[in-house]
């Protein structure tokens, strides 16, 4: 597989997980599958500096910047910290059915849907779509630059 098939599959990997999250109804704009093919045409070499770059970073990288990204700046550090509320959550909840505390588990479950309300309701008058100039937009802020 050439390096920039790869790289592209993982933009494409990290635009699926983002449009799938359960948390923000984001949408992809119809123009991104012609921008990942003009990707593969304007970095077709395996030594470009793009697909380099692209590779080498961490594996959610490119998916947990444009999750920051496509949420309106007012709402980032809120949705952010319900996210993590609600992942500190979900490991009580696990530790909880590990020791057979189901009661305990279960209101861990609770407070997690109240939480996804409470993101799902923050967001529900956004327009969540990501662009190819997000996607631009996130490479240049994980570092990539084609100077």
């Amino acid at each position: 597989m050439r390096h920039i098939d790869y790289a592209v599959k993982c933009i494409q990997r990290a635009l699926t997980k983002v449009e799938c999250d359960q948390f923000t109804p984001v949408v992809l704009s119809p123009e991104i599958s012609d921008y990942l093919i003009d990707l593969t045409v304007q970095y077709p070499d395996d030594a470009s500096q793009f697909s380099k770059f692209v590779i080498s970073l961490p594996y959610d990288a490119i998916e947990n910047e444009l999750k920051k990204q496509v949420l309106p700046e007012n709402l980032r550090q809120m949705v952010h910290d319900y996210q993590f509320e609600h992942e500190s959550l979900q490991i009580k909840k696990e530790n909880y059915i590990v020791d057979h505390s189901f009661d305990q588990a279960t209101k861990c479950r609770d407070q997690q849907y109240v939480i996804a309300r409470s993101i799902r309701e923050l967001v529900a008058d956004q327009e969540l779509t990501i662009t190819p100039v997000l996607v631009d937009s996130v490479l240049r802020s994980l570092g990539f630059s084609e100077a």
